[in-house]
């Protein structure tokens, strides 16, 4: 939050608003001008993509109903009742109300998600070299950081329709789940093709694959983080 905070600043001289506008409406143009050295009119990759990180993180943990890192939020969706129950025995075991477990449970989980979040670019940029072997390292990072920049804007910009509908997979906001996992691909390829400039076909078949090793990093980090503050709850109780 100083992060972003300080970068407020910059709008004075339109820096930040240039740089996200730049980001959306032109995919990949921000990752080839940093990698060609033109950099001083950009805020840099780190930075906007932890201040945009702590805008979305504020958005969806202030707010009960749009409550990510939330187990309430987990129990409230899963029609089958399990994490309710898995919540209250684990709640009896340690001798606390169900609300005080949780509560204990978010305060961990969202310190370590905030922390976590410098492995989502260094494990998506592991599977962009993978992809792209002739590309150095720090070139890929620097994608990754801009995509993931990029995956929580549209999240931000997504916040009053999630706000308005809840996070729960539903009839009504299946939709909206359809769309934005189309934004996030469609961008991915566009980017793609941007700063890699292989073929369509080849970008689009290496950026599916790449947006399924997104998903992945993104969902098993988040249950990880969500399995550790679990666990050290109850050894610290």
């Amino acid at each position: 939050m100083h992060d972003a905070i300080a970068h407020t600043s910059d709008l004075a001289e339109l820096k930040t608003l240039r740089t996200l506008a730049t980001l959306l409406r032109h995919p990949g143009r921000l990752t080839n001008d940093y990698i060609a050295g033109r950099r001083i009119a950009w805020i840099t990759p780190l930075k906007l993509y932890l201040t945009i990180f702590a805008v979305t993180f504020f958005l969806y943990s202030a707010f009960k109903s749009v409550a990510i890192y939330d187990v309430s939020t987990l129990a409230a969706v899963d029609q089958s009742g399990m994490w309710t129950k898995a919540i209250n025995q684990l709640a009896a075991k340690n001798h606390v109300t169900a609300e005080v477990f949780m509560a204990n449970v978010n305060a961990r989980w969202h310190r370590y998600a905030t922390f976590s979040q410098i492995v989502y670019p260094l494990l998506f940029a592991v599977a962009l070299k993978v992809f792209y072997l002739r590309r150095k390292f720090i070139e890929h990072l620097v994608f990754s950081l801009h995509y993931q920049a990029v995956v929580f804007l549209i999240t931000i910009l997504a916040w009053p329709l999630y706000y308005l509908t809840g996070l729960g997979l539903t009839s009504r906001t299946a939709p909206l789940v359809v769309s934005i996992t189309l934004a996030f691909i469609i961008y991915l390829l566009l980017s793609a093709r941007a700063v890699y400039r292989q073929s369509w076909p080849i970008t689009i078949a290496k950026g599916v694959v790449l947006y399924g090793a997104y998903y992945i990093i993104y969902t098993t980090v988040t249950f990880a983080t969500l399995a550790a503050a679990i666990i050290l709850t109850i050894r610290h109780h």
